[in-house]
């Protein structure tokens, strides 16, 4: 129940079975309720990857593959189709959901820009604020801790565009929610961009909390709606706010986790989100002129990654293997370029004799 100046929900905990659950294992959960923890400073990189813990990967099962993705999502993302009143029950019929359905519809139109300098915009959160807590607390890829956590955040004294933010991104867990329900409870299967985005801005949710609940969030203008809104959260509220470390580290584990269930083994995700993570590390970082080089962009994603594939490597690959296979290749690519300068300089010794 909303209480005078304070987000605040009755707490819903629930035992979720043959799940895993999104930060689940991190070591001291979000733990950022107010009083008992210092606002982030802008570069506090350690301490943000220590609050944001392993992420999206406690999500996935290592053995998933793509169906098992989709099944799996499936029955989170009912519930942003049963919040916007799109389906009238939720698979899991002893889901204690308070709610009817519906209950956040009018986000459906809801258009952000528009909240910037709008004096109603502070009750019309407040109003919400209730259900958007609701909402996490049910969603399975959020810890129960994102709905407590709330509770200690005051909004009085503060300004509305530090919340906007968060709605923004509970906006869009519905937008993209609820098109990946319909579109496998059509046949369909989702792109792997669209689980990546999914995920991002389940990130980005968990990000507005901990900055919220540290006194660390910042007052801007959301351009939503605009090319690469996501990525450009992530560049705002980690990259620069952060550090390129913890951008990194956020940005890997999403990746990590849904390349997991597309990518045919552990050695060919290790590449794949290793060499996305470094062109994106390098590419940001440039845009908001503080370059990274490729070689530091790459440690630092081959550091994260190494970490994901130490946390959720089940078999008897490593990563030590995949690197060793690396300078392998490597090599053997070296001596095949060796052997072909070699032989063009023979070649051309052969062509200059005057036979």
């Amino acid at each position: 129940m909303f209480h005078e100046g304070f987000f605040s929900i009755s707490g819903y905990n629930r035992s979720i079975v043959n799940r895993r659950r999104f930060v689940q294992s991190t070591v001291i959960g979000l733990g950022v309720g107010v009083g008992n923890v210092e606002a982030l400073s802008s570069r506090d990189e350690s301490g943000f990857i220590d609050k944001f813990g392993y992420g999206v990967v406690d999500f996935f099962d290592s053995n998933w593959d793509v169906n098992d993705l989709e099944e799996e999502l499936e029955a989170v993302v009912d519930l942003t189709c049963y919040a916007y009143g799109e389906i009238e029950e939720l698979a899991d019929e002893d889901q204690d959901v308070p709610e009817d359905p519906g209950f956040l519809d009018s986000f459906k139109e809801l258009v952000l820009d528009e909240l910037d300098d709008n004096p109603e915009a502070y009750n019309w959160i407040l109003n919400f604020t209730d259900d958007i807590a609701s909402l996490l607390s049910h969603l399975d890829v959020f810890p129960d801790e994102i709905g407590e956590d709330l509770e200690g955040v005051s909004t009085a004294g503060k300004e509305v565009t530090k919340f906007i933010p968060l709605v923004a991104n509970v906006k869009q867990i519905l937008d993209t929610g609820c098109r990946i329900y319909n579109k496998i409870h059509a046949g369909k299967s989702p792109s792997e961009s669209t689980f990546v985005n999914f995920f991002k801005y389940v990130a980005l949710t968990i990000i507005e909390v901990i900055l919220l609940a540290t006194g660390a969030a910042v007052s801007y203008r959301v351009a939503f709606g605009a090319t690469g809104w996501v990525n450009q959260r992530l560049i705002n509220v980690v990259g620069r706010r952060i550090g390129w470390r913890a951008y990194s580290w956020v940005l890997s584990q999403i990746h990590w986790g849904v390349r997991m269930s597309f990518a045919e083994g552990i050695g060919q995700t290790i590449s794949d989100v290793t060499e996305t993570v470094t062109q994106r590390l390098v590419a940001v970082s440039t845009d908001a002129n503080d370059p990274l080089s490729t070689s530091e962009a790459r440690q630092i994603a081959k550091n994260d990654v190494k970490k994901m594939a130490d946390h959720t490597d089940e078999w008897d690959f490593s990563y030590e293997y995949w690197e060793l296979n690396q300078w392998r290749e490597q090599q053997i690519s070296e001596a095949s370029q060796q052997a072909n300068q070699i032989t063009e300089r023979i070649n051309n010794l052969l062509n200059s004799l005057p036979i």
